[in-house]
């Protein structure tokens, strides 16, 4: 999955995500970890960790549906 990134100084890097991982943690939050590298753009070349932690949710979402889904994100960029 390629993600737009826009940093303060105005320029914009383009990274492209691999998932690594799916887990559900002991206090029922579901933690999904992807990593990649940017493609263009600003840092092109750094080696990236996306790290999205989604709250839990109630049982209805089992029969309802989920229509959304959000949570924090942390971005680790690394470079070589």
């Amino acid at each position: 999955m390629d993600s737009g990134r826009f940093w303060s100084n105005g320029s914009s890097s383009t990274v492209t995500f691999t998932l690594v991982s799916v887990n559900r943690l002991v206090n029922g939050t579901t933690q999904v970890i992807e990593t990649g590298s940017v493609t263009s753009g600003f840092d092109r070349g750094f080696l990236v960790t996306k790290t999205v932690t989604f709250p839990t949710f109630s049982l209805a979402c089992d029969t309802t549906g989920l229509s959304s889904n959000s949570g924090p994100v942390v971005l680790a960029f690394v470079g070589l």
